[in-house]
């Protein structure tokens, strides 16, 4: 199954070949739509009785205030693969968030699309929502500057690496700087050892 954003769902040849291409492997999709004006205008005119709660992202519950809808038998899907279904996802505004010309009626909405029709709208729209796992990873990557390793040797680059990982965990907190360790991480033990002996050297003066 492949989950992308609105990148993949956008409808420009390219994204169709790519949608396309899943299909010829068996691959089933769940993308994101891009929220346009005729979209926008069908999703504040959808009588309130259509739309079902969503839940969350483990399935476990109901995310709270966040409400799901189908809308395939509105749109014209002309293009796509067959098949296809549009759903979208409401939920108020924040308190203080900025608003964007695609939040209407005070609400957020996001779009997405998929070949997945053998369940429910609110368990499709959680699957959708689990690519940001996905988007977070990539960001992470970007992060550590994975296309541009500063040497040729990968001892080097491994130790820059867990540097520029760990660097993300350092806060600040009465005056002083702490590293925050997660208790699963696999070297905690050792770098809290090595912490312990650094502070156990006498300071020359």
């Amino acid at each position: 199954m492949n989950r992308t954003g609105s990148g993949g769902g956008s409808k420009q040849p390219s994204a169709i070949h790519f949608l396309d291409a899943c299909r010829d492997r068996k691959v089933r999709f769940v993308v994101g739509h891009r929220l346009t004006q005729d979209i926008a205008q069908i999703l504040v005119t959808t009588p309130k009785r259509r739309w079902q709660p969503a839940v969350t992202a483990d399935g476990t519950g109901l995310r709270e205030h966040a409400t799901v809808v189908e809308i395939t038998d509105q749109v014209d899907l002309t293009g796509w693969p067959e098949g296809t279904q549009m759903n979208a996802r409401r939920e108020p505004c924040h308190p203080g968030a900025q608003l964007t010309f695609t939040d209407i009626d005070g609400h957020r909405y996001q779009v997405m699309i998929t070949d997945l029709r053998d369940a429910g709208v609110a368990y499709l729209e959680a699957l959708y929502r689990g690519r940001g796992r996905v988007e977070q990873r990539i960001g992470d990557a970007k992060d550590t500057g994975l296309a541009n390793l500063p040497s040729a040797s990968f001892a080097i680059n491994q130790a820059w690496l867990t540097l520029v990982l760990t660097a993300g965990l350092i806060g600040t907190n009465g005056r002083q700087k702490w590293l925050r360790l997660s208790n699963d991480w696999p070297w905690s033990t050792e770098l809290i050892a090595a912490f312990t002996r650094l502070h156990q050297v006498p300071l020359r003066t």
